[in-house]
């Protein structure tokens, strides 16, 4: 038998969930689904990216169990394919679900996957708000939500008023 350096980890407990079991062991916390969303604002008429911020999110507990059902072929056809935007401005929690204050409008979602390792277990949403949408706005917050509206992400931010002389661009990067 060949050593492929790998790390026997021995589960602590048996946990039970209903229909089925798990065993949870020691690097369950190492195993989380992470997210970041990028946001950035460019000129209308030349494109050209006049600023830009990064920052890591909240991926909510209804996330989860919509990735455990996809798994399990339980919800393939529930995918993620939208993106929200809102004016709230309480702080984001696994428990959210939906955001604080919406508006419209609601934006479909490009999805970009990288083929090489070891960026290949992430997904990048892509949504814009154009030039003619959401005028007005001081835009605080956004979530990324399945076909059957499961919010799966949630991000708070501080306040941009979104105007015609501006492209918003929101780009969500999920890790497994």
């Amino acid at each position: 038998m060949s050593d492929l350096g790998s790390k026997v980890v021995v589960p602590k407990e048996r946990v039970d969930v209903g229909a089925g079991a798990c065993l949870k062991d020691e690097a369950e916390k190492e195993r989380r689904i992470t997210g970041e969303l990028r946001f950035s604002i460019l000129d209308a008429k030349t494109k050209k990216v006049l600023k830009q911020w990064e920052s890591k999110n909240v991926i909510l507990t209804r996330a989860k169990y919509q990735l455990a059902r996809l798994v399990g072929a339980g919800g393939a056809d529930n995918y993620v394919n939208r993106m929200q935007f809102g004016t709230g401005s309480l702080a984001e929690t696994e428990s959210d679900v939906h955001l604080q204050t919406p508006i419209t409008p609601i934006k479909a979602v490009a999805a970009a996957y990288p083929d090489a390792l070891p960026t290949s277990y992430r997904v990048t949403f892509s949504a814009f708000l154009l030039a003619d949408e959401a005028n007005g706005f001081p835009i605080s917050e956004a979530g990324l939500m399945c076909v059957d509206d499961t919010l799966v992400a949630r991000k708070t931010f501080a306040a941009q008023t979104k105007t015609a002389d501006h492209i918003f661009l929101y780009e969500w990067c999920v890790s497994f």
